[in-house]
């Protein structure tokens, strides 16, 4: 689904299209659940949960940084 995260965030309006053909909307917001931190900014981000219905926004996926052993 990483490939769909990425066509939201950077895709034109008819490379999304094209996406939601073959694609429920269960699937598109399982994109956004499962999306790796950094794809989406705070604007995609809160664009695509309200466009999805899914408000208040939840928060957007963080990354984990592993604590230094030093």
């Amino acid at each position: 689904m990483a490939v769909t995260a990425y066509t939201m965030t950077f895709g034109t309006f008819a490379d999304v299209a094209i996406i939601r053909q073959f694609l429920t909307e269960a699937e598109v917001i399982e994109a956004l659940d499962n999306a790796p931190a950094g794809i989406f900014g705070p604007r995609s981000w809160a664009y695509w949960n309200l466009k999805l219905g899914r408000y208040p926004t939840p928060p957007m996926p963080e990354r984990v940084l592993p604590a230094s052993g030093a």
